[in-house]
């Protein structure tokens, strides 16, 4: 309840953080990032800059950003994510995780649900990125990869259950 313009634009950053750095069983939720695209809009859950920590066991919901990360932002760094759900954030690019590289990106054992965006509930960017075990249901995007979608990469994902996402 309550109005979501009045909430945090990123609810949890960790730029710069090392790969020895875990962020563990939290309910990050209700970012609004409503930034100009052009200048901002990335991230309204988490935002990486630089980052490489590991996110278990976190469950990312109702986050909304104008540009790119509805639930998770990552640029540069080379974050893992472990257990986590994703349910019904939102994004023009990536409306659950989107990652720009170089370094890659490694997602196990994660669900993905009613999340919505132009381009892919996940969305890599120059960067190589693993998928595994992965369960989707129910995103959607209005034009590429209702799960996933790539673009200047080729990714690895292996065992994930593309379950009613759509693109049109």
């Amino acid at each position: 309840s309550g109005a979501n313009h009045d909430n945090s634009y990123v609810v949890v950053t960790a730029d710069h953080s090392a790969p020895d750095t875990i962020i563990d069983g939290f309910q990050i939720h209700d970012g609004f990032n409503s930034q100009a695209a052009s200048t901002g809009g990335r991230g309204a859950g988490m935002r990486m800059q630089n980052g490489s920590a590991t996110i278990r066991n976190c469950t990312f919901f109702g986050n909304l950003t104008v540009n790119a990360g509805g639930g998770v932002y990552s640029n540069g760094g080379s974050p893992t994510l472990v257990n986590c759900h994703f349910y019904q954030d939102t994004a023009t690019r990536g409306a659950a995780i989107y990652h720009e590289g170089p370094q890659p990106i490694h997602i196990y054992n994660c669900r993905f649900r009613d999340n919505q965006a132009d381009e892919g509930a996940i969305k890599f960017v120059n960067s190589d990125g693993l998928v595994a075990g992965c369960w989707f249901h129910g995103n959607y995007a209005s034009e590429y990869g209702g799960a996933i979608h790539t673009d200047g990469i080729e990714s690895d994902v292996r065992w994930y259950r593309p379950l009613e996402s759509e693109a049109w």
